[in-house]
């Protein structure tokens, strides 16, 4: 799995987690809300903050350089 799959599942999973702790009830909601998330702060290190991090399977969407 390449680190930008990786990134966005773990970012989903452990939103998704956080909210059940919080005691939501909707899981698939949550994680979708996590992945969106995930992208944004994704899109915000390479973008904003000029961070190399390696696009993976997303490289074909946001380009050679990560965006």
């Amino acid at each position: 799995m390449s680190g930008s799959a990786a990134f966005l599942l773990a970012g989903a999973v452990l939103f998704a987690c956080v909210a059940r702790a919080f005691d939501s009830r909707r899981f698939v909601r949550d994680a979708c809300i996590g992945l969106v998330l995930a992208l944004l702060v994704f899109y915000f290190f390479v973008k904003f903050l000029n961070v190399n991090l390696p696009a993976g399977w997303l490289s074909p969407i946001l380009g050679a350089a990560g965006i």
